[in-house]
């Protein structure tokens, strides 16, 4: 059994466009991925709404801070044989930029790369998934902090994540090659999306872990 922790914020927490609450497991690419890779992989979510990678909210502090309860997750998981890390978009929300959210996810990895000499297990491989885009017409709605200056710093999410893993030696997927956001909310995947994503991410896992 090959166990995958995929830790992620509300697209993969299952958010609903329109804030109408969340899908189900099957719908949800962590559950759609399970269903995909079979018996012989268990899927583990972790996924916060609002969750970023390494910043605390000027409202929620460190609750919502991917770099503050990552290690407790790897330990509470381990052993572990794969994470797969899809985080960044909350960080525009709070005026950083697709680079700084970029090194967080450097942050966030070598953590997973390092962590293992707590719990004396071997290190999983680590999959680096560069955010969906925030779709253009955000700045036209009042639902979300993010501006039409989020979309611009969403586009640059995959070079700057793939140049990002490239630099620590771990696989890349970009999220936005085969998912975008609901026109709804402009930020969250719809039901299509999901399973497109988990198509795109248990087709890279079974080539990363065999």
């Amino acid at each position: 059994m090959k166990n995958i922790l995929c830790y992620g914020d509300s697209n993969t927490w299952g958010y609903i466009p329109g804030g109408k609450g969340r899908y189900e497991y099957a719908v949800r690419w962590t559950g759609a991925a399970q269903r995909l890779l079979g018996d012989g992989y268990r899927i583990i979510e972790e996924g916060l709404n609002g969750r970023t990678t390494v910043f605390d909210s000027p409202f929620d502090g460190s609750v919502l801070n991917g770099k503050s309860h990552l290690m407790c997750c790897l330990m509470s998981h381990a052993p572990l044989d794969a994470v797969v890390i899809m985080l960044g978009t909350n960080d525009l929300m709070h005026s950083h930029t697709a680079w700084e959210a970029s090194r967080g996810c450097i942050t966030l990895s070598r953590m997973v790369m390092n962590g293992a000499l707590h719990f004396n297990a071997h290190t999983p491989r680590l999959l680096l998934v560069s955010p969906i885009h925030i779709g253009r017409e955000i700045a036209e709605t009042d639902q979300s902090p993010l501006s039409v200056s989020g979309y611009e710093e969403s586009l640059k999410f995959a070079p700057l994540y793939e140049q990002a893993a490239a630099r620590i030696g771990i696989d890349f997927l970009d999220a936005a090659k085969y998912a975008e956001p609901s026109p709804v909310d402009n930020e969250h995947m719809d039901a299509e999306g999901h399973a497109a994503l988990a198509a795109a991410i248990a087709d890279k896992l079974k080539t990363m872990l065999g």
